[in-house]
């Protein structure tokens, strides 16, 4: 006798996540069950009640920002133009997929889905939380003079927030080769924006106190 399939619990939160964007919180757990290919007993083995099942497909779903765990050792040793538009890309992915979740659970029908100590089951892991892990390496790199200092917090803040705008205003879902390819060009105009600045470089240079890197 053949052993039963084993059903991970991935399986489950994928098509939870599926049906509860579609279908919004009135998505059943009779529709999910379905979706992943298992009996509805088989997802409360798992999840108790529809309520655990709506918090852990969000956190699952947005995750977190491991795309940013090597950025400390890449201070004072990679390129920093490079490093910043390799830290919009993986912002990009992450905001596009985090979006929907967190604005599905921030919703009047997803915090009460969650039930009243699930908070809307939404991941820590904002806008915030990324700009100030960039704003660290930022700072880092500035004591080394590889860049001019200045305020940290406030650069990667645009940085951050530009490339999150970007995300709420593209593509969804799987994008096309064009679609990487403006991504790709956006980010590395951005970049440069943001280590140029503005001013003119004789306005820089005659401005009191200022510092640069030749």
């Amino acid at each position: 006798m053949s052993r039963p399939a084993v059903i991970k619990d991935e399986t489950i939160l994928d098509a939870a996540r599926e049906v509860f964007l579609l279908r919004g919180v009135r998505g059943t757990t009779a529709e999910i069950a379905a979706r992943a290919g298992v009996s509805e007993g088989s997802v409360f083995k798992r999840f108790a009640t529809k309520s655990d099942l709506f918090r852990e497909a969000v956190r699952s779903g947005i995750g977190e920002p491991d795309w940013l765990d090597g950025l400390p050792d890449r201070v004072g040793r990679e390129d920093v133009r490079d490093t910043l538009v390799e830290v919009g890309v993986g912002a990009l992915a992450f905001f596009r997929r985090s979006q929907p979740l967190v604005a599905l659970s921030r919703s009047g029908e997803g915090a009460a889905a969650a039930g009243a100590d699930g908070g809307g089951g939404a991941s820590p892991t904002t806008a915030g939380t990324v700009a100030r892990r960039v704003a660290a390496s930022m700072d880092a790199e500035m004591r080394l003079g590889r860049l001019r200092a200045t305020d940290a917090d406030v650069a990667a803040t645009v940085l951050v927030g530009a490339v999150e705008r970007r995300a709420g205003d593209g593509p969804r879902g799987c994008a096309g080769a064009a679609d990487r390819e403006a991504d790709l060009d956006f980010l590395h105009r951005l970049v440069g924006l943001v280590m140029d600045g503005l001013a003119p470089r004789a306005a820089l240079s005659g401005r009191k106190g200022s510092a640069r890197v030749e």
